[in-house]
């Protein structure tokens, strides 16, 4: 698996350097049945990226950026469409993710409603002090099933017998 960061540096003035997008929104195939899926949006300044790895008995989904409005769209064409085979098993690693806005906690809550509606689970993985204090405000760590390490996060994930 390897990561993607599409953006490049330029100035209008040859002041101070912009990032801005190199290419539009982009799907690629990596080894085996991974994907490699990269998002992002310049309509705020805000850059959005993740990954999709096939680990077999659930899939792997890295965040990295800012999840916000920027992302609805691609993410749901990529993410949402794992959860269209019931019992799917996903987990979403958030430890990259540096910002979060009530658009990102949107596009978080209607995964975890359509994986639920499915019989699928959602879990998230390590969310950095910004985003965990988001979720408690919100209160939204109610509803969604975090945890703080990837390996607590693919243990409640692939155990049959939790379904909280």
């Amino acid at each position: 698996m390897f990561g993607i960061r599409l953006l490049k540096s330029v100035s209008d003035d040859g002041g101070a350097a912009k990032r801005q997008p190199c290419v539009p929104m982009a799907t690629y195939k990596c080894a085996g049945n991974a994907t490699a899926s990269v998002c992002w949006s310049n309509t705020r300044g805000y850059a959005m990226s993740f990954e999709v790895e096939d680990k077999g008995k659930y899939h792997m989904v890295r965040c990295y950026g800012v999840l916000g409005s920027n992302i609805r769209e691609f993410f749901g064409r990529s993410v949402y469409s794992l959860i269209e085979d019931a019992r799917s098993r996903i987990l979403i690693d958030l430890s990259h993710v540096d910002r979060i806005n009530s658009d990102g906690i949107s596009v978080l809550v209607t995964l975890v409603s359509r994986a639920n509606a499915k019989g699928s689970r959602v879990v998230f993985a390590n969310p950095g002090p910004y985003v965990q204090a988001v979720f408690q405000v919100t209160k939204i760590d109610r509803f969604l099933q975090i945890e703080p390490t990837i390996s607590q996060a693919i243990a409640r994930l692939l155990d049959p017998h939790r379904h909280d």
